[in-house]
């Protein structure tokens, strides 16, 4: 028996070891859900010899199962159909799984799997290339038609929020951001600005607090929840400060 290279495209971390279990019984369930699929892949993933595993048709009907057949089994998505993204790392990680078993049967890498290679110019490369193209399209389609969030990224920034982010720069080194009253409310003094009488001393956040919301409006980008969950940050008088949008 050949011994194991020390070079793969995979790795012996637990993590990767369970995802390897996982794509196995993704592949599984796949070469089992229909006659033509099992027609490509008539043994599980382990003994299908390096041709089968080098198979175009064999990837497009993965990838065809993958995009319209397969549901997520547990969690939160449970029941639903999987995102381009998902597809995409399920797809690649049980073809790194075949490289691997390949390689180590042949010493060598099957040129088929240039196609994963960032960058490739190859005639496979090329061919998942539109493979992909084709898994993102329909992906996209469904998810627009259905009204699905096409990924997990954070919401935008609309116009209010960059308003809020200017008012914020705006107010770096101010008065106001220094935790006194605006000048409007406040009695000159010969020197400096001080409370008028018909201001509490406690009516501002501190000026230590009054900083940190303006330093995480800034970094938050106007996004308050980003900001409420940090220590030493009040939220009460942080929310305060961003529902007055910092006037």
């Amino acid at each position: 028996m050949a011994a194991e290279p020390l070079i793969g495209s995979g790795g012996v971390s637990d993590s990767w070891l369970q995802q390897k279990s996982n794509v196995k019984n993704i592949f599984e369930a796949f070469r089992t859900a229909k006659d033509a699929y099992t027609t490509l892949a008539p043994v599980p993933l382990i003994e299908l010899s390096n041709a089968q595993m080098t198979s175009r048709a064999l990837w497009e009907s993965a990838a065809t199962f993958l995009v319209r057949e397969y549901v997520i089994k547990s969690g939160p998505h449970k029941g639903a159909l999987l995102k381009f993204t998902n597809v995409l790392n399920y797809l690649r990680s049980v073809m790194r799984v075949c490289e691997d078993i390949c390689r180590q049967r042949s010493g060598a890498r099957p040129v088929f799997f240039s196609c994963l290679d960032t960058g490739s110019l190859s005639d496979d490369a090329q061919w998942f290339k539109g493979l992909k193209k084709n898994v993102l399209r329909e992906t996209f389609e469904r998810a627009k038609a259905s009204g699905e969030p096409l990924d997990g990224s954070a919401t935008p920034i609309y116009l209010e929020d960059v308003e809020a982010l200017n008012r914020a720069f705006c107010l770096k080194g101010s008065s106001e951001a220094a935790g006194a009253c605006p000048p409007s409310a406040a009695r000159v003094d010969s020197d400096s600005l001080s409370l008028p009488p018909t201001c509490r001393v406690d009516c501002h956040p501190s000026p230590v607090l009054r900083e940190e919301i303006l330093d995480g409006l800034v970094l938050a980008c106007g996004r308050a929840h980003r900001r409420a969950g940090l220590a030493g940050v009040q939220e009460d008088a942080l929310g305060q400060a961003l529902r007055m949008r910092l006037r």
